[in-house]
């Protein structure tokens, strides 16, 4: 099995946390947990927690948005990354996989769990911000949801695209054997989503 050498202590994979050595079920399980910490922490930074919107702007403001999202995935990759890689997004272990870092048969079930993750996060969310009075799905805020913004489909392709490449590249590069800064990989990992959130957000 394939673990990320930034996110794996030396005593070796499956050594940390309440979910180690416990197959592949629990892996599937971290990766389903985490993904729904990620969507939930950092979503509800700008809907359920984040108060009103200001012409438009979550009161939270962008960077705390952005913060939200990639402090959550540097504690999530360096508590859950001994047990699954600490992936939390179909972009990333496609791209391990792709470079044949990460074992296909996980891909799919990756993904799924992810997905499930995700799905869990929104529908809490949902619950809580819709007790809020005057609160619309549709409305300001909604659920972070705003289609493609000011932006035709093509631009905001244009810009997904760009923005996944930077997260997966820095994700291949710093779990890469010969990176010399292991220890701070998730570091680089929580920075890098970081970073890619305060260029999209807007």
């Amino acid at each position: 099995m394939s673990q990320h050498p930034a996110l794996t202590r030396e005593r070796g994979p499956h050594t940390h946390g309440p979910l180690a050595d416990r197959g592949h079920i629990k892996r599937y399980v971290a990766e389903l947990v985490g993904t729904f910490l990620l969507v939930f922490l950092g979503t509800s930074a700008a809907v359920a927690f984040g108060g009103t919107f200001a012409n438009g702007v979550p009161t939270v403001g962008y960077l705390g948005i952005a913060l939200a999202f990639g402090l959550t995935l540097m504690v999530l990759a360096s508590t859950l990354g001994p047990v699954s890689g600490g992936n939390f997004n179909p972009a990333v272990i496609i791209g391990l996989v792709a470079a044949r870092r990460h074992p296909v048969r996980d891909l799919v079930p990756y993904i799924v769990s992810q997905i499930v993750g995700a799905v869990l996060a929104s529908g809490l969310l949902y619950l809580i911000a819709s007790g809020r009075p005057g609160w619309r799905l549709a409305g300001p805020g909604g659920l972070g949801q705003n289609s493609y913004g000011a932006f035709g489909a093509a631009s905001a392709l244009g810009g997904e695209i760009v923005l996944t490449f930077a997260l997966v590249f820095i994700v291949l590069s710093v779990t890469e054997k010969s990176y010399p800064y292991t220890a701070f990989g998730s570091l680089a990992i929580g920075f890098a989503l970081l970073v890619t959130q305060l260029a999209g957000i807007g």
